[in-house]
């Protein structure tokens, strides 16, 4: 990954902006303020580095299904920019050098860094989804993943299933919800991804949002703890109005890959 122009090593294949079948947010309209603000600042003293100021990782599910769909629909048809891109075969691109200030998370832009992971997304129970699209029975009854036209991912054999047989609901802010998890290739990118972000950035913690109880929060956080918290968090913790990265998410399965491998770097 790249961050304020030096490269360091994630454990996993990061795709970069400059590189051939990368997709580069610098090209065309820019969704994004170039430099954070404070890195950026002129008067006494030199500018502060981007790894001083990020202490938040945001995660998303982009809705579109796959990384490619995922930057067309963010750059031609919302306007909007995101660090990172993990695709169904785990493969991460990154569209900004994290000293950009990216345009994912309302307030949380300027300490963060997005990350939008490829998935349809989380639906109503019983309302209308796309689920039929794009996933189908496989012969041992577990779901399997069918790319529709138009859709395609640099390692199709990675980009077979979700990690979970079926699809998987729970509640987020008080409302049921059905999802299909992400894929195990997914998974372990991101734990290798999340992991080498904490490990570069030092006032970045591998935590996410807890009740009493150690779970991770399932509701929007509060204004005074939303403006303090610093780690890894869901879009749905920052704002009522999204559900990402969804019920199917499993928390547990990251902070946990995450935490175990700081402590064997």
């Amino acid at each position: 990954m790249l961050l304020d122009g030096r490269s360091f090593a994630t454990g996993t294949r990061v795709v970069l902006f400059s590189e051939p079948g990368g997709f580069d947010a610098y090209r065309g309209a820019t969704y994004f303020n170039v430099r954070r603000p404070e890195t950026g600042r002129a008067g006494p003293g030199p500018p502060v580095a981007a790894a001083d100021l990020i202490d938040r990782v945001v995660l998303h599910y982009d809705a579109a299904g796959t990384s490619g769909a995922c930057f067309r629909v963010l750059q031609e048809e919302r306007g909007l920019s995101c660090h990172f891109l993990l695709d169904l075969d785990g493969t991460v691109y990154q569209t900004l050098d994290l000293r950009e200030r990216a345009w994912h998370a309302g307030t949380s832009n300027s300490r963060s860094v997005g990350i939008e992971i490829a998935n349809v997304g989380a639906y109503p129970v019983r309302g209308p989804n796309p689920f039929g699209r794009w996933y189908a029975p496989g012969t041992d009854g577990r779901a399997v993943l069918t790319l529709p036209p138009g859709h395609r991912v640099r390692r199709p054999g990675r980009a077979v299933r979700p990690a979970r047989p079926g699809p998987v609901t729970g509640v987020i802010h008080g409302r049921q919800w059905v999802q299909y998890d992400l894929t195990d290739a997914q998974y372990d990118a991101l734990i290798r991804l999340v992991a080498a972000l904490c490990r570069e950035l030092p006032r970045l913690p591998a935590r996410a949002p807890a009740d009493a109880a150690g779970r991770v929060r399932t509701t929007v956080l509060p204004a005074e703890e939303r403006a303090g918290f610093a780690g890894v968090v869901g879009h749905f913790h920052l704002t009522p109005e999204k559900v990402d990265p969804g019920p199917a998410f499993d928390w547990p399965r990251l902070l946990r890959g995450v935490r175990d491998r700081l402590k064997t770097e």
